[in-house]
């Protein structure tokens, strides 16, 4: 017991502070690159430059921790979040600013996934919701402060001194890392081969519901967070809409501990369905939202605590389904298709934009999302008993 809460808290101290780095680099690194004299468009290209790089990637990096142990990938990740600021100590160039979030990609691929199996390998097995929504808890909490830290450094001292306080703050994780004693894994069933391992989590068709309900998450998070502020601008006369991001935050790491112990308590499905309900009424009610700001803040509560709910009740849903030799490569898959859904957002919502306008538009995303977890509810109940029989096989 007391070895288990040890990991626990070791790996929660590693998740803030690789979280703090990674979602301070999300802001810096398109401002820093503007200010280097990049255009627009390149600072937008970096980040999807970024997030591709940890899709490959995750490829390896996903398998690597289910054949080899989560400990490994996670001090790669943790080195390579550490000493990617030094990188951009020295960039003074666009160039030179892409090659250091195409090395920052391999943190991405080598720790998420492998964090969050290490989390399922930790957790007594009642308890799984209630340690992963602690974990996602902290992620959000590195979210929260991370950024405006780092953009308060930046203002003060500049950007030197914010890289500078980036590598210790890495060097930390780094750090609580190397004290990190995983448990064992068992390998009779892992392959050497990566693409066998993908292989076996492709076809395990219990993973393919959670995914479609994890893609239109990731879709609609991502047409929030791109097209959210500027919709929120012209519709309403609050002086600070980027206010709705900071509730949608808080009420995300309600949601985080919250869905937790639930899905814990009542099931993955009774969690996520409704969880996910909520972000698209979050979403829906932006149709009414001009001439009536009152609505901007409700649709970030219920909004903020759809996402952050389904999002922890998710990753939990597919360690349920998934072996502990394979959940690395599982969660791997979910990460890469997460940010697949994000850039997709994005794009599609664009090309709506252009013909329906915001309220619309955002309004039909929420109907998709309302769908999409009416969708789920219908195959779990019409598939219990065979749901019940492979889950049964795959412990």
């Amino acid at each position: 017991m007391q070895h288990r809460s040890r990991n626990f808290f070791l790996t929660l101290g590693v998740c803030f502070f690789i979280y703090f780095n990674f979602f301070s680099f999300q802001v810096i690194a398109p401002q820093y690159l503007t200010d280097l004299g990049g255009t627009g468009f390149q600072a937008g290209l970096q980040n999807s430059f970024f997030f591709i790089a940890g899709i490959i990637l995750r490829l390896y990096f996903g398998p690597l921790a289910d054949s080899r142990g989560r400990k490994l990938p996670i001090l790669i990740g943790s080195f390579v979040f550490a000493t990617t600021p030094l990188l951009f100590l020295v960039s003074h160039n666009v160039p030179m600013v892409f090659l250091a979030r195409f090395y920052q990609a391999i943190g991405l691929a080598a720790f998420f996934s492998s964090g969050t199996s290490l989390i399922s390998d930790i957790a007594p097995p009642p308890k799984i919701g209630t340690y992963m929504g602690t974990y996602r808890f902290t992620a959000t909490t590195a979210l929260v402060v991370g950024p405006g830290i780092s953009i308060g450094l930046i203002n003060q001292f500049g950007y030197s001194f914010q890289f500078v306080f980036s590598f210790f703050i890495g060097l930390i994780a780094l750090g609580l890392g190397f004290f990190l004693r995983p448990p064992a894994l068992k390998k009779a069933f892992v392959s050497p081969n990566p693409l066998d391992q993908l292989k076996t989590v492709i076809q395990n068709r219990l993973l393919w519901p959670i995914y479609l309900g994890a893609g239109i998450v990731a879709f609609s998070y991502g047409t929030l967070l791109t097209f959210g502020s500027i919709f929120f601008s012209e519709a309403t006369t609050v002086a600070n809409p980027g206010l709705y991001f900071t509730i949608f935050a808080l009420l995300g790491m309600t949601g985080n501990i919250s869905a937790g112990g639930l899905s814990d308590r009542f099931g993955r499905q009774v969690v996520v369905i409704p969880s996910i309900s909520l972000l698209g009424i979050g979403l829906f009610i932006l149709f009414f939202l001009p001439g009536n700001s009152l609505l901007l803040w409700i649709s970030s509560i219920i909004a903020g605590l759809g996402y952050g709910g389904s999002i922890t009740a998710i990753f939990t849903w597919i360690i349920d389904v998934t072996r502990p030799e394979a959940r690395a490569t599982a969660l791997a898959f979910q990460e890469s298709a997460l940010d697949i859904a994000y850039a997709s957002g994005s794009f599609f919502f664009g090309i709506a934009l252009s013909f329906l306008g915001y309220p619309l538009s955002f309004s039909l995303i929420g109907v998709l999302t309302i769908l999409t977890a009416s969708f789920l509810l219908l195959i779990r109940n019409k598939n219990v008993p065979d749901y019940e029989k492979q889950l049964a096989g795959n412990k």
